[in-house]
């Protein structure tokens, strides 16, 4: 390691540790029964899991709900500050705490014995490997256990994938709440995904961008390659003209691709720019605000390894899986299940493929649904309500 980022990691711990004491400081006073914290520790702010959790909170009102947000780190000294310091003793003196990632300062937290620490995991199913079960430096691997010791409860989407959720997060299999993870539970109301209601969010998306009314909508949704080379090459591997002639020839319509890459690939955005330049049915949709309204108003996804394509299985939607390196992916990462044999829709590695899958319509729906029942089981919807029942 170099001095200059021997000097970084030490900087960080420091702020760690900083943000555990004013934590602890909280913590060793009453806790305050009605104060519960939303603590978003992902890029873009508040959606998904967290949403869903703050709309069911409703019903529990009146409430001292607090949203802490992990991006103001990156919002000057004032609120990095703030975040180390005054939210942090907020959020040590709350009854619940809710949150969505790995925060690794809470490895040097005590919490308060009448706190619960709810993980509301942002990713649904068990896809590719995480947490615990990928290889990792002995130093991330110790912070990252002990970030996972304050966890009371951790939410996922099945029973049947318990085991691989206690194996992740190092948890024993009482603190795994198997209700469904409370993003899921977007998808079955009425006002997202109701005839109606995706009618009128398409007239808005369609005014917003001009150059996709009317046409058939292909969401393009990579996942990152935790290598910067590799993710400011990916989309190198994509052959927008050939893909959209491809796409158009089997639909019978003109399409337009929505390309979102993952919040961790900042090094793919200038390729994109590219392309949005070159093409003007491709669009870049990486800071549009709702994921989930994107998978809601598209006709099909294209993904690789991202845990978005859990959202297809919900809606019953068509998802392709061009997965040109996957091998190298497996070595690196792997899966839960066999790749090939389990995904929810054709696996293709090849531009020539992934072009066939569009020309033919082959989306091998049947996939799709084994995929969503491995995943998800059976449920209605409830997930959130469900939730809260056990941890309030």
């Amino acid at each position: 390691m170099s001095a200059v980022s021997s000097l970084k990691e030490a900087i960080k711990n420091v702020g760690f540790r900083v943000f555990a004491f004013a934590f602890d400081c909280g913590a060793r006073l009453p806790v305050k029964k009605d104060r519960v914290v939303l603590f978003n520790l992902m890029h873009g702010g508040f959606e998904g899991a967290l949403t869903e959790t703050e709309r069911e909170l409703a019903a529990y009102a009146p409430l001292d709900l607090v949203k802490v947000d992990r991006n103001d780190l990156e919002r000057g000294i004032g609120p990095m500050l703030r975040f180390m310091t005054k939210d942090a003793f907020t959020m040590g003196r709350a009854k619940t705490i809710f949150i969505n990632n790995n925060f690794f300062p809470f490895g040097w937290v005590h919490p308060n014995r009448a706190t619960s620490v709810v993980q509301v995991w942002h990713g649904q199913g068990a896809f590719k490997k995480f947490g615990l079960d990928i290889p990792q430096p002995e130093d991330v691997r110790k912070k990252e256990v002990g970030a996972n010791k304050p966890l009371t409860y951790v939410t996922c989407s099945a029973e049947t994938i318990r085991p691989i959720y206690m194996s992740a997060f190092g948890l024993p299999a009482s603190k795994i709440i198997t209700t469904g993870n409370p993003v899921s539970d977007y998808f079955f109301r009425e006002e997202n995904v109701g005839e109606a209601a995706v009618a009128a969010k398409r007239k808005a998306f369609d005014a917003k961008f001009p150059q996709c009314a009317g046409k058939y909508l292909v969401l393009y949704a990579p996942t990152f390659r935790d290598d910067p080379e590799e993710d400011q090459n990916l989309l190198s591997h994509l052959d927008v003209a050939a893909l959209k002639a491809a796409v158009e020839a089997g639909a019978g319509r003109e399409a337009a691709l929505l390309i979102r890459l993952h919040p961790n690939d900042s090094s793919g955005r200038e390729q994109l720019q590219a392309l949005t330049e070159q093409y003007a049915g491709v669009l870049d949709l990486t800071s549009y605000p709702d994921s989930n309204e994107l998978s809601v108003l598209s006709d099909v996804l294209i993904t690789d390894y991202s845990s978005i394509c859990m959202n297809n299985a919900l809606l019953h939607k068509p998802v392709v899986f061009y997965a040109y390196d996957l091998d190298r992916f497996e070595d690196d990462r792997d899966f839960y299940y066999p790749y090939e044999e389990t995904v929810g829709g054709p696996v293709v590695k090849t531009m020539e493929e992934l072009c066939d899958v569009f020309t033919k319509q082959d989306f091998r729906t049947d996939r799709l649904e084994a995929f969503r029942e491995l995943h998800f089981g059976e449920f209605d919807g409830g997930a959130t309500k469900a939730m809260l029942e056990q941890v309030l």
